[in-house]
């Protein structure tokens, strides 16, 4: 694709090389066009970036002599062959140009960046309120569990180590899939992070559910056990649940995520 650009105002539209303009000035700002072969020339006029100009000289290349540009033979030795030389002023000029887009480019990214990203106190919000619902859907769901699987047994009435031993089966099956669930819906609160991350901030609800568990029973071995066991189940929840994140990101998103 052929360009005409402005390199004062940043004014471009798309011509056909074929067929002459009738005008040379731009429509905007009055200053001179500029003709652009391809995007990266019409990049570079946009970013204000000259491109080396060929110097007044040029060296023969028999000889080494300098020749001036209009010249057809080596005023020295008379051969025609000639090597072209670029100004040495443009040359730094256009170096400094693109050093300058280089930086500019550095600071945008980094710009972006600080945009994009949460900060550390932001996340830790984020992660203590994904904990705090964590541990209200695992309640939620095992009262739904214990419900259904077991039916509406009155629990202040009868001994809760009683309780457990009689529906032990039901009451593990209930609590690995509460604990897996918590762990999976606490992710979708947080933004996308890493595997590891997802892992260690799902893995607190089931630490916090095993440590309370554990002083309830009054059991040091419940107490250590629980709090591993939990977190560690929640912890595998917590990465589905990043690997469903990261699955409906790329569903949703454009074609070249």
């Amino acid at each position: 694709m052929n360009y005409i650009a402005c390199r004062n105002c940043k004014h471009f539209f798309q011509v056909n090389a074929d067929m002459p303009l009738n005008f040379d000035k731009c429509e905007n700002c009055g200053h001179t066009l500029e003709f652009a072969g391809d995007e990266r020339e019409l990049q570079f006029i946009l970013r204000d970036i000259e491109l080396p100009k060929v110097s007044y000289n040029k060296v023969c290349s028999v000889c080494k002599s300098s020749n001036p540009r209009e010249t057809g033979a080596c005023l020295y030795c008379g051969s025609t062959s000639f090597q072209l030389q670029y100004d040495l002023e443009s040359i730094n000029r256009y170096q400094q140009s693109l050093n300058n887009l280089d930086e500019s480019n550095k600071e945008y990214i980094k710009q972006e960046t600080a945009v994009n990203q949460p900060s550390k106190s932001m996340n830790w919000i984020f992660k203590i309120f994904s904990v705090f619902m964590g541990l209200i859907d695992f309640l939620l769901f095992a009262s739904l569990g214990i419900e259904l699987f077991i039916g509406d047994t009155n629990l202040l009435s009868t001994n809760p180590m009683v309780f457990a031993q009689q529906h032990f089966n039901q009451i593990l099956l209930i609590t690995v899939c509460s604990l897996l669930i918590a762990g999976i819906l606490a992710i979708f609160i947080l933004p996308k992070m890493s595997y590891k991350n997802s892992f260690l901030t799902s893995a607190m609800i089931g630490v916090i559910i095993g440590v309370v568990t554990g002083i309830l029973s009054k059991s040091l071995l419940v107490f250590i056990i629980g709090a591993i066991l939990f977190g560690f189940l929640t912890g595998i929840g917590g990465v589905i649940g990043e690997v469903l994140v990261r699955k409906i990101i790329r569903r949703i998103g454009p074609k070249t995520y």
